[in-house]
């Protein structure tokens, strides 16, 4: 067996931290996945379905509760978006930390 050691080897996986749940591509799905996991959005949601049937509904076929709902979603999104931009400078900082070999 033959050991070389101070290069590198492209067979082994990158020695990364990644703690972040989402990327540019997936945050918007993941999310919405996310807050409609939840079973208050879900019945908001159903609610303001049925608000779209004027023989039902008490505003005449207008969705009234979909503007908090939507504010709802979007506060939260902000705030798992904030979350997630600090966890991605955290494992950056974490990354990039030098090493002493010893």
């Amino acid at each position: 067996r033959k050991i070389v050691t101070n290069r590198h080897d492209k067979a082994l996986p990158p020695n990364k931290i990644s703690t972040t749940k989402y990327t540019c591509l997936t945050f918007l799905p993941k999310n919405l996945i996310e807050q409609f996991s939840k079973l208050a959005n879900v019945y908001f949601l159903i609610i303001g379905l049925l608000q779209t049937i004027p023989a039902i509904s008490t505003s005449n076929g207008v969705p009234t509760i979909f503007f908090p709902l939507s504010v709802v979603i979007l506060i939260s999104a902000v705030k798992d978006l904030y979350e997630d931009l600090k966890r991605m400078k955290s494992d950056a900082e974490e990354n990039n930390l030098s090493l002493i070999h010893i």
